[in-house]
Parts: C-alpha cells; sequence; structure tokens
C-alpha cells in the first residue's frame, strides 16, 4: 500500500472510523503506531475510547505533536537535552544580561528586566515557528534589527553549543532525529484536527514522510474558503476520500450534502442542525452570567447531566472568575479547565512578596503588604509597623529603614512624658515609644533577614539562600511549607506550593541553561518572576460537573447543552497584538498573513463549538463589563443572520443564594414573616456570636426608620454624647493644625472626615491589577519638584524657547529616575511611561508639553521659587509651625499643608501653583467653600513671608491637557496675568473669595468640634474614588426627600460664614 495519504474531513466528522483504523495497525505494531490530535484532551478521550474497546494503549502513543516530537528528540536526538521554558529562558537571560549595548537600544532605562526577557523569548520562539533561518532576512535595515539578530544568534550559538534544544526549536531537532526514529521501525502515524498548522511542524511533518513514515493525515476541511484555508497540498500525499464521509466530495467541492454551520462566513446558505438554539443579549456580563447559571440549574432539575453541559468562553482567563463566583451562587457544580499563572495564586504571590521587598527597595507599602500576608507567622502587627513607620516618614531604602527609625525614638525620647499634662496623653506617649522600639527592632531583625538576599550570586545560589529566608521569616517549616501537613493549608495551596517547590529544586540542582555565572538578586528576581508568570498549573477536570472551557477547547467535543458566553467585539475575534520589538511593516515580514490566519483560526474554532452542542445551544453577549461597554461580536452576528435562534426567556425557578438573602431582607424590612421560635436557634446566637433575633429587628429599624429624612441622630454622624464630644473637642481643639484637604473631605461630605480622620479607618489595601489615580499623580509630583530643585540651581527662571532640549534632557532623565525607582512590569505601568516620556508614537510626551507650556510664560514676571513647599510638618520647608488664619469676624484658625510650587515677582508679590493630574475644582467650587487649598496657601504663605498673594494657578497635567490656568486672581493685577488663562470671575472679588474661605475653614472646624459629621447633604456630589463607598449610608433619593427646612438651615449657615 501506499506509504501515506491525505484524507480531507469535514466539520463534526465522526473519527470512529481512524480509531479502529489506528488500533488495527496499532495491534500489530504497538511500538510503531501514533495517532497526533490538537489538545492533550482529546488525547486522554480517544486513549478512553481504546480502553472501551479492549485495547490499552501507550500514553505516549495516542498524544499531541509536540509530545511526540520531544519523545523523539529525547530517544534520537543524539544526545541532545530538551529544555524547559524555565531553562531555556535562564539561557537567554545569561546572553542578554551580558550585551548591555542591546539592553540601551531595548530598555529606556538600560537595564535587564522580566518584561526584555519575556518579549524577546516570545519574539524568538515566533521565528522558530516561522523557520526563519534570520530574524533580519528581508527586514528594514536598523539598529533594533541588529541587535535582535545579535541576540537571536548568541542564544542559538549557546544551545547548539551545548546541545540544548528549547521548546520552541522540538520540531527542527525532531526534523534532524527522523533519520534515527524511522528506519526499522516503520512507524504508522495518524494525524487527526490539526487546523493552520505553524511552519516548523509542517516541516516535521514533511521529515517524517520523506524518512519513510506512514503517514496518515486527516485534515479539517470544508469548501468554505473564508475559514478552510489549507487544502493540505505542502503534505505532497495522494488524496483518499473517506469512506464514512458525510459531506459527499469535499476535496472536488461538492457539497450537494450539507455540513451545519460550515458555510458560516462564507456568503452561503447556511444548514442547520436539529438542535435548539437561543440567543440573549444582557446589559452586563454579571446578569449574562446570573442568566446562564439560572438556566443550567433549571437543566439539571429537569434531569440533565451536569457533566454534558459545558459553557464556552472566548475569553477563558477573563470570564471564570466571574462565572465561578455566579455558579457557586447558584450551586451549580462545576469545573474549570482555566489554566492560570502559578503567580495568579495567592500562595505563590505571598512567597514571592520577600522578593517584591527586597527587588523593590523595603519600599513601605511592600513591607506591610508581607506583614500582612497570613501565610507568614511572626509577632509583629503589621498595623503597628505601617503607623510607625508613617510617622518615622520611612519610604524606601533598607538603611533608611534603620537610621529614620532611631531617629524617630530619638525624637520620642526628647519629649518629657512625666510632664504631659494628663494621663490619656502620658499613655500615648508611652506606647508610641514602645511602638518606635518595635519599629527598630523590626528594621534590625526582620528585614535584616531580608537583606541578606541583596547579593551578587548564581541562580542555584540564589534560590538556596531565597528558600532560607522564606523559612526564617515564617513562612511555613520550608518553600514547599504546604507538602509537609502541619499549616493547615487548603487542598489548593499545598498542589500549588509543590509546584514551586518543583520549580525551586530544579533552579537548585543546576537546572540546564545555569552556566554558573553570577547575577545580582534584582536580576535574579526578574528572572524568578518571569518563570512564576509564565508557569500554568493544569486544571484538574471533574467530568461529572458542568465544563467551563474555551471555545477552542471544543473542537471535537460533543455535550449536551453547550452555551458560548460573552460573544462580545474583541474577545472573539481576538486580533492579534504586534510582536514585542517590532514595527507592523516587520511583522508582516516575519509572518505576512498573520492577521488572516489568526482570524481564520478563530472562525475555525467558532464552527467547531457550534457543533459540539447535540441538543441545546445557547448563545449570548452583554452590553456591558466591569464598566466598559461591549458590543456583540461580528461572529455571533454572522450567525444570527444565518441561524434562526429563540430569544432567551429566564428560567422560573432558578435561586441563588445571595438572590434569596435579599428576598428574605426585603421581606424582613416590609414586615411579610412569621417569627419562628427555636431555643437552640437563640442558644447558638448567643454562644456563637450570630446575630440574635432582637439585634436583626434592631438593623432592620435602624435603615428602615433611622436613616431616613433628615440628619437627626447619631445613626448619621450627628453626636451629642457628653463624653464623645469632649474627646472630639481634645483631638480638634484650637491648636490643632488641619489641612486644606481634610477640611475640603469635610465641606463635601463630613461623614468622610469622620470616618478617615476621627475613627481613623483606613483604606482596605487590594492588589491593583492597573494604576491608581494617586499614584500616577505622585509619580507626576515627584518629576516636576525635581525638575525645578535641579533646573533653578543654574537658572534664573523658567526654561525658555532656546532652552527647551537642555530641559528635555533633564527632565526626561529625572522621569527615568523617579519611574526607576519602582518595580512595575504592567500594560498600565508601561503605558504611563510612554505617554510621560512620548515614546507611544502619536506626538509628543507630557513632560516635553509641560516644558513649552513653561516656555510660553517665560517673560512673565513670575519666577518659580519654591516647590514642595512645607509648613506646619515636620519635613523642612517654610516653617515648622503651622500658618495662623483669623477670619474677618474673628476666629481662628491653624492650617498646615504643601505648596506644590510658589512663583515670586521681583517686587514681593507671589501666586500659588497646585499640579492636578486630574480634573481640578472650579471657581465655583472655591467661592462655595469646596476647594480651599489656593486660598489658604495663599493667606498662609502671607503670614510667612509678609509677601503679597495676587493669584493661585491650576496646572492640569495629564495626557489629554497640559496647561496653566489661573482660577482665581487680583483684578487689579490684570497685567500680570494677562498671558494666563483665566477663570471667568463675573462677580466674585479676589479678596472676598481669600476671606471667606477662611471664614469657610473656621466653620468647618467648629462643626467639627460640635460633633457635626452627616453624611454629604447635596446631591450628586460624591465621588467615584470614595474609600469609604461600601459604608457609607448616603443617597441621593434620601436628600431630595429631607425637609424644606434642612435645605434652608443649610443655607443660612453658608450665608452666615
Amino acid at each position: 500500500m501506499d506509504r501515506g495519504s491525505l484524507i480531507k474531513v469535514p466539520p463534526g466528522w465522526d473519527c470512529s472510523a481512524v480509531i479502529d483504523e489506528f488500533l488495527d495497525s496499532y495491534v500489530i505494531n504497538p511500538f510503531g503506531t501514533y495517532f497526533l490530535l490538537p489538545t492533550s484532551r482529546l488525547s486522554e478521550e480517544i486513549r478512553q475510547k481504546t480502553a472501551l474497546k479492549g485495547v490499552a494503549v501507550i500514553t505516549d502513543n495516542v498524544t499531541t505533536p509536540e509530545e511526540f516530537a520531544s519523545g523523539i528528540v529525547d530517544k534520537y536526538g543524539g544526545g541532545v537535552a530538551l529544555l524547559s521554558d524555565e531553562e531555556a529562558k535562564l539561557v537567554l537571560s545569561g546572553v542578554v544580561r551580558k550585551d548591555r549595548d542591546a539592553l540601551k537600544v531595548l530598555s529606556r532605562t538600560g537595564e535587564y528586566s522580566a518584561r526584555i526577557l519575556n518579549d524577546l523569548y516570545s519574539l524568538f520562539g515566533e521565528s522558530d515557528a516561522r523557520m526563519r533561518q534570520s530574524l533580519s532576512e528581508g527586514m528594514p535595515d536598523s539598529a533594533r534589527i541588529k541587535v535582535l539578530e545579535r541576540l537571536k544568534s548568541v542564544y542559538e550559538g549557546e544551545l547548539m553549543a551545548k546541545g540544548y534544544v528549547a521548546p520552541s526549536g522540538v520540531y527542527k531537532a525532531a526534523s534532524s532525529s527522523a533519520e534515527n526514529f524511522c528506519p526499522g521501525r516503520a512507524p504508522v502515524v495518524f494525524v487527526c484536527g490539526i487546523f493552520s498548522p505553524s511552519e516548523s511542524f509542517k516541516g516535521f511533518i514533511s521529515r517524517l514522510i520523506s524518512c519513510g513514515a506512514d503517514l496518515r493525515y486527516y485534515l479539517p476541511y470544508y469548501d468554505n474558503g473564508s475559514v478552510f484555508s489549507d487544502r493540505g497540498e505542502w503534505l505532497s500525499l495522494p488524496e483518499k476520500v473517506s469512506a464514512d464521509s458525510c459531506a459527499g466530495d469535499i476535496n472536488s467541492g461538492d457539497v450537494g450534502i450539507k455540513v451545519p454551520y460550515a458555510d458560516l462566513f462564507s456568503g452561503n446558505p447556511v444548514a442547520v442542525p436539529g438542535v435548539r438554539r437561543v440567543y440573549g443579549r444582557f446589559p452586563s456580563f454579571q446578569l449574562e452570567a446570573e442568566a446562564v447559571a439560572g438556566e443550567i440549574a433549571s437543566l439539571i432539575r429537569k434531569g440533565a447531566d451536569p457533566g454534558r453541559i459545558a459553557v464556552g468562553l472566548p475569553d477563558l482567563a477573563g470570564g471564570t472568575p466571574l462565572l465561578s463566583a455566579v455558579f457557586s451562587d447558584f450551586s451549580v457544580p462545576f469545573s474549570s479547565s482555566a489554566t492560570l499563572g502559578l503567580g495568579r495564586y495567592p500562595v505563590i504571590h505571598a512567597a514571592m512578596l520577600p522578593l517584591e521587598v527586597i527587588s523593590g527597595d523595603f519600599k513601605q507599602d511592600s513591607v506591610s503588604e508581607l506583614l500582612s500576608s497570613p501565610y507568614f507567622v511572626h509577632d509583629y502587627d503589621p498595623h503597628l509597623i505601617a503607623t510607625a513607620a508613617k510617622k518615622a516618614m520611612i519610604e524606601s531604602g533598607f538603611s533608611d529603614w534603620s537610621k529614620l527609625a532611631g531617629l524617630y525614638r530619638l525624637r520620642l525620647e526628647k519629649i518629657s512624658i512625666d510632664s504631659l499634662p494628663d494621663d490619656i496623653k502620658r499613655k500615648g506617649a508611652e506606647k508610641e515609644l514602645r511602638d518606635a522600639d518595635i519599629l527598630s527592632d523590626f528594621s534590625r531583625v526582620y528585614l535584616g533577614i531580608l537583606k541578606e538576599a541583596d547579593v551578587k550570586d548564581t541562580v542555584a545560589g540564589h534560590i538556596s539562600r531565597y528558600r532560607d529566608i522564606l523559612l526564617r521569616l515564617g513562612f511555613g517549616s520550608s518553600p514547599d511549607f504546604c507538602t509537609g501537613g502541619t499549616s493547615g493549608c487548603g487542598d489548593d495551596d499545598v498542589r500549588y506550593a509543590e509546584y514551586l517547590a518543583g520549580l525551586f529544586d530544579r533552579l537548585s540542582a543546576g537546572a540546564a541553561g545555569d552556566n554558573g555565572d553570577e547575577v545580582t538578586f534584582k536580576e535574579f528576581a526578574g528572572f524568578l518572576y518571569s518563570l512564576v508568570a509564565g508557569m500554568r498549573v493544569p486544571s484538574v477536570r471533574e467530568r461529572d460537573k458542568v465544563q467551563i472551557t474555551g471555545i477552542q477547547e471544543l473542537l471535537g467535543a460533543d455535550f449536551d447543552y453547550l452555551f458560548l458566553a460573552g460573544l462580545t467585539d474583541g474577545k472573539i475575534p481576538l486580533i492579534p497584538r504586534l510582536f514585542p520589538y517590532l514595527t507592523e511593516k516587520e511583522e508582516q515580514v516575519l509572518w505576512p498573513k498573520k492577521k488572516r490566519d489568526k482570524i481564520s483560526r478563530e472562525k475555525f474554532n467558532f464552527i467547531y463549538a457550534l457543533i459540539a452542542a447535540e441538543k441545546g445551544l445557547y448563545l449570548s453577549c452583554h452590553d456591558e463589563d466591569s464598566g466598559s461597554p461591549a458590543i456583540p461580536s461580528q461572529f455571533l452576528q454572522v450567525f444570527l443572520d444565518s441561524c434562526p435562534a429563540d430569544e432567551w426567556i429566564l428560567a422560573d425557578g432558578a435561586v441563588s443564594v445571595s438572590g434569596s438573602l435579599k428576598d428574605a431582607g426585603r421581606m424582613l424590612s416590609a414586615g411579610n414573616f412569621t417569627p419562628v421560635y427555636s431555643p437552640a436557634l437563640c442558644d447558638l446566637s448567643l454562644n456563637s456570636g450570630l446575630l440574635s433575633p432582637a439585634s436583626l429587628a434592631d438593623r432592620i429599624n435602624t435603615e428602615s426608620f433611622c436613616r431616613t429624612g433628615d440628619y437627626d441622630s447619631a445613626h448619621d454622624g450627628i453626636l451629642s454624647d457628653p463624653d464623645i464630644i469632649a474627646e472630639i473637642v481634645r483631638r480638634f481643639g484650637p491648636e490643632k493644625a488641619f489641612s486644606p484637604t481634610a477640611l475640603e473631605t469635610y465641606a463635601v461630605c463630613p461623614f468622610r472626615f469622620y470616618l478617615s480622620s476621627v475613627l481613623g479607618l483606613e483604606r482596605t489595601e487590594v492588589a491593583d491589577l492597573t494604576l491608581s489615580a494617586s499614584e500616577r499623580g505622585s509619580i507626576i509630583h515627584d518629576i516636576l519638584f525635581r525638575f525645578y530643585t535641579e533646573w533653578m540651581k543654574d537658572s534664573s527662571g523658567a526654561p525658555g524657547g532656546g532652552d527647551i532640549a537642555a530641559a528635555k534632557e533633564l527632565i526626561l532623565s529625572l522621569t527615568d529616575e523617579v519611574t526607576g525607582e519602582f518595580r512595575r512590569n504592567t500594560p498600565a505601568w508601561s503605558s504611563m511611561i510612554n505617554e510621560l516620556t512620548g515614546d507611544t508614537g502619536f506626538g509628543k510626551g507630557i513632560m516635553e508639553r509641560f516644558l513649552e507650556e513653561e516656555a510660553s510664560f517665560a517673560d512673565s514676571e513670575f519666577v518659580p521659587s519654591l516647590f514642595e513647599a512645607s509648613f506646619g510638618t515636620e519635613r523642612p520647608g517654610i516653617s515648622p509651625e503651622p500658618a495662623v488664619l483669623k477670619s474677618l469676624s474673628g476666629d481662628i484658625i491653624r492650617v498646615r499643608g504643601f505648596v506644590d510650587r510658589i512663583d515670586e515677582t521681583s517686587d514681593g508679590r507671589f501666586a500659588i501653583t497646585d499640579y492636578k493630574t486630574g480634573s481640578h475644582p472650579k471657581l465655583k467650587d472655591i467661592t462655595d467653600g469646596k476647594a480651599l487649598q489656593l486660598p489658604l496657601y495663599l493667606k498662609a504663605y502671607e503670614s510667612f513671608s509678609g509677601k503679597r498673594g495676587v493669584g493661585g494657578f491650576y496646572y492640569t497635567v495629564k495626557r489629554k491637557e497640559v496647561s496653566r490656568k489661573a482660577e482665581i486672581y487680583d483684578e487689579s493685577e490684570s497685567e500680570l496675568f494677562s498671558s494666563f488663562k483665566k477663570s471667568r470671575s463675573k462677580d466674585a472679588v479676589f479678596a472676598d473669595i481669600v476671606n471667606r474661605s477662611v471664614s469657610y475653614a473656621c466653620l468647618y472646624a467648629d462643626s467639627i468640634r460640635k460633633g457635626i459629621f452627616s453624611p454629604a447633604s447635596e446631591a450628586g456630589i460624591c465621588p467615584d474614588y470614595c474609600e469609604f463607598k461600601f459604608v457609607c449610608r448616603y443617597s441621593d433619593f434620601r436628600i431630595l426627600s429631607q425637609s424644606d427646612g434642612a435645605a434652608a438651615s443649610a443655607g443660612e449657615l453658608k450665608e452666615d460664614s
């Protein structure tokens, strides 16, 4: 018989015949017959089917092409060593770290990072898949391409010299080993379901054929060129029509017998099977997930087998967390095939925290996160350490922890505790001194252990030291602590810790690729981050539960009921991004038809997913996800245009746990319940801390009666208890120095001030996957502060037009310096840096635009003079004492703060500038007493300097706008402000604005001392970013329903001020 054949099979083709053919050959030649399938799941299912036929096949004989090729290289490769991803990255890491010139081209800072390693590894791997002999072949000539070519050449040379094969090169190595594998074995290789393979795979298969393998290639094909572009010509095999094909002669284009869904995207009529099709479009992904869960719960109640139900998602990793939560809420048993990076799991994240602290220069927030982790056992109070560190003004730096903690204690020692006026203050001072001692001990002992890791060593040496440090920090009994069974870890923690321990073992044993070079701890940290992030943890599939899977994994699957959810544009089809370091033109050289090939594959996966449903097919999308708008996928629209579907009607009787609790709460609130006395329940509530019936009723009364109408009780923050008021007066009395920001908080929402400044509640820290507005603002403020501090050393004013080049060089170097003090490697972080520097390719960066804005006012009489000028604080500045301000009515208030910038004229006039990286207050906010910074800082600096304040600027510094605007200014100084943008002051007089702001500040301080801490008193003014939004009882509806008397009273307070 012929040695090989090409069989084109249509979508939905039953592969039972090829299984029988494989078994016939396997029985005769068990060590030379192989069955290659696109996924491990399909391989496992085929092995199960062969077992049911009475033949137990060897696992290596029914596998994926990658595993098959790896097996050939391992046994017939002549002694070459197959590397894991982490080992190959170790080789590449050594190459990149040594090439400092390359780092200068690939990174603005010229420093090695995990991002550079991952990007290069991805790019070189794709080059291998495309079978490129040279990365630069056909590319435009540039320094960047030359650097990439040099790195790739050295990397491949290192691999070859040591007999290593990287994962991306396994097909190429297997091709070279085929001549040792095939002779005498007469291998018979069945390949089934492989769509749009890589060039390296094609080369491997062609080599097997040329070496004598009997290769039977079952090619997914249908006469629909927009999807099935691979006709198999590259195989050079004789075509054979499958005896059991139900699609007619698909090789000749005869489609007299239509294949269900196969004509989608072709413009031809589409055959549809006798499967019920349902379509639903929901307002949000949350509601879509609840609809899916409700329908599945209904099907299960009607007798459907959970294991015969599947949910396919285009974005499995992104959608699984929400679906998992909702399915649990609806009591739907499920199993997800999502494979997340190892670093996404809490126990692994915890194990990386010391790495974060050390490589991030002991930043205070990183240290706090480490101490707060439940996976570390120690005797330190995280809140105490964080509070004491803030008082000691510790931000980062190992030496600063010990030095500033010692200085903090010295300051406290100078206070004569015995001379303090009352017991409360004496006890407070004694506690603060004890806390300072604890902070000093913590800095010396705990952080000292961490500092031991910050040395230069081999990778194996770093791993050994890091494991020891984890043990000494109380991370269980060892780095693989959960495996010991003594820490009370859950099963998942045990499983993930074993993966990390395995990685540590491989690296400690001197993994292939480790040439013994010494690296800094920061370089080691970046390398380890890269490995942990890239490691995938295989999911544990429970076949008797509802399967949550990716759409691409439904190839060859069959389920009674299939739900394809989250079908929104941008998720399916997923348009591929550019390869790292390549332009679009360069990428076209590497992979000319990349977008077309990727979209064809997504169409292929979509069609095969549709075919997997045997009884019911449900398709759905949503209009919003986490606040971002979404639109239906084009694929979904094509399906609906061709295949009629019923409207999705929400299932009756689908009840979630949270829904049941909400319904019960509504019934209790409305009084629609019958109390049932249960002694056992009452005893349980008393002894276990559960809510008693009386407590439950009291809470309902509070919400339904006390927190309605006007703000008039302690439930709304109107305090009246004499002891409480006395304590507030003690803390916020006349000697208290307020910051304008705190007073502004009170002006907008007294309740928010109460929670933060009176109770001292802090925002719950969560891991930010994006960059917060406050972080962005702090970075930009720091850059501008450092810029003008340096610039004014050698200059007499703001940079003019002729100074832009020098100023740009300085500000960009400072931008690198400031951002380099953070260890971030997220899309949001990279995007922000590009926006600052202008590396986006879309115009000038924020910093350069700032310089141009400054240059446009260089002829102004205003000269930048003071920056981050503080008063009333322990930091060096204008004065350590607060400013004492007096209102026109004689009231006194003390104010402290930091002024971003003060510009002065030669004759003693000045203006305050406040940098804003988001939106800024308007003139009306200032006149209404809700924005106090500019006027209070004007009055404060007047009191210290004796100079005359004439205006206040808001300086907007953000991507969409860089501009300076005089929001308040002295009308008599119109010439001085003639070149600046100005607010329309209308009837507002500068002196009146400033004086009224002082009166407002005095009024707020007086209200604080009276215990008035109600929620906001106006509708629609709550900010989106409030840290207390989950505990606040503010309601727009309640404000609108409050009495006219309350509103009138508020108005009188303002007029009186």
